[in-house]
């Protein structure tokens, strides 16, 4: 027999590249899990760390100061270094009783924190310092 006539020859198959309609790639969404933490990182919220006598200090009663005062309606007080704007807003509304408008805060040279405090145009400074020094002298 002649088995030479029944070999066919394996030529190299040609393979059709698939057609891409886009300009761009598109990458197959897969699933993508909501985080979710294993543990919580704190066991409870603190405390306040300052309360409102410890966050005012004292006055500042310059003359640049009390110009300030004539001026602007504004109270500047050394604060603790560690109290923010809202802890000073609350602290002087609570203990002065008084509506605050804004809060500026800076670090002196010497390391102690000043703000100033401006109070809304219903409440005169000059009255509210003159009212505090006379309830703590007394």
């Amino acid at each position: 027999m002649n088995l030479a006539g029944n070999v066919v020859k394996a030529w190299p198959v040609r393979t059709q590249s698939s057609i891409q309609p886009s300009v761009t790639s598109c990458q197959i969404s897969t699933l993508r899990h909501a985080r979710s933490a294993s543990q919580f990182r704190i066991s409870a919220h603190h405390a306040p760390r300052l309360g409102p006598h410890e966050v005012l200090k004292y006055p500042v009663l310059t003359e640049a100061t009390v110009r300030d005062v004539e001026r602007q309606n504004m109270l500047v007080i050394i604060v603790d270094v560690r109290a923010d704007k809202g802890e000073i807003k609350a602290a002087v509304q609570e203990i002065l009783g008084v509506k605050v408008k804004k809060v500026n805060t800076l670090i002196r040279s010497d390391g102690k924190k000043k703000a100033f405090v401006q109070l809304t145009q219903d409440y005169n400074t000059a009255d509210v310092l003159h009212r505090e020094n006379n309830s703590s002298s007394g």
